[in-house]
């Protein structure tokens, strides 16, 4: 751990990925996914995007309909991933539910070195 929490590699880096009006979003290639654990045992599932423009920045998938899409369709390192904010559905109590469309273009194979099988030996 270093003496200085600010330099923990841990800490996320660069700004998060905002959704306040309908239509916003990102594409962008997967550099890695974290799950951030606290003290108090509560923990953050976050990946962090680059689009090629800005500085990376994280997705936090804190809405319960992104982190579905994005569990169903399990983007890896190195897949390209769009998220658009397209709508709010009205729920009952007065909540709401944003709602995203959700596409991953996975990244191709990466072949093998000369001379390594392509396969795994484990099975």
């Amino acid at each position: 751990m270093p003496d200085n929490i600010w330099d923990d590699p841990r800490l996320a880096r660069g700004e998060y990925v905002k959704f306040v009006n309908i239509g916003d979003g990102i594409t962008g290639t997967i550099l890695a996914q974290v799950v951030q654990v606290w003290e108090d045992v509560a923990s953050v599932k976050y990946t962090i995007l680059e689009d090629g423009e800005t500085e990376p920045r994280m997705l936090t998938a804190s809405q319960y309909q992104l982190q579905t899409k994005l569990r169903e369709l399990n983007p890896v390192n190195g897949d390209r991933v769009e998220v658009k904010f397209t709508s709010i559905k009205p729920l009952a109590g007065g909540k709401t539910m944003k709602e995203f469309d959700v596409k991953v273009t996975k990244a191709a194979p990466v072949a093998a070195p000369a001379g390594v099988p392509a396969t795994s030996l484990l099975g």
